[in-house]
């Protein structure tokens, strides 16, 4: 795990030995914690988890147990951060849904999102814990001109378990469903597109 030295932006995070799909973008959706609160909280219903929108900006934590033998644990930290100065507000949350599975095989998916605001008044950004800090303070950074999201889902396979095929997770379409996601200038969809020799070119531009 790496932190970049631009504390407002995505931390950097070392690509785990079980990331099995990442996906980072932009978007313009106003109320962004919101959205993406609403997406994950209807997410994890669906497999059987009940932790609201409303929790989920809250700071909470459920955990639910299936009679297939699967224990799924779905928490949530929430923040924000005022620089006085010039009353430019940061608000970021990081969702996460931890599933094990009866055949020994577990999954992880992290959700972390950030949108800059203009505020008239100062919050404290809220403790961390050190391995998990959404950001590094520092007021000299430079802050995010556009709020952004960050997708990782980790899978981790027990003796007997199948190899996974790539694919667009659920919760990444439905988000892309709910907001215009951007890469840059261009839109982004959850579509995949396999990459073979002959697009090399066209990738180099």
């Amino acid at each position: 795990m790496i932190a970049t030295n631009e504390p407002w932006q995505p931390r950097l995070y070392g690509v785990a030995s079980g990331l099995v799909y990442r996906s980072q973008f932009t978007t313009a959706a106003p109320d962004l914690r919101r959205q993406a609160a609403e997406q994950f909280s209807a997410w994890v219903a669906s497999k059987g988890v009940t932790l609201s929108a409303a929790s989920l900006l809250a700071g909470g934590m459920v955990e639910s147990a299936s009679a297939d033998g699967a224990r799924r644990v779905a928490r949530s930290t929430v923040g924000s951060y005022t620089d006085r100065a010039t009353g430019r507000q940061l608000h970021a949350a990081a969702f996460k849904l931890d599933e094990y599975l009866g055949d020994g095989t577990s999954w992880t998916t992290s959700l972390r999102l950030a949108s800059p605001y203009r505020a008239e008044q100062t919050v404290l950004f809220a403790e961390q814990d050190a391995d998990h800090r959404l950001f590094e303070l520092d007021a000299t950074a430079d802050w995010p001109e556009v709020p952004w999201i960050w997708l990782d889902l980790e899978h981790h396979r027990g003796e007997t378990g199948a190899i996974v095929r790539p694919g667009s997770p659920r919760l990444v379409r439905d988000l892309l469903a709910a907001v215009e996601g951007t890469d840059g200038s261009l839109p982004l969809t959850s579509d995949l597109l396999d990459i073979t020799a002959g697009h090399v070119d066209e990738l180099c531009g």
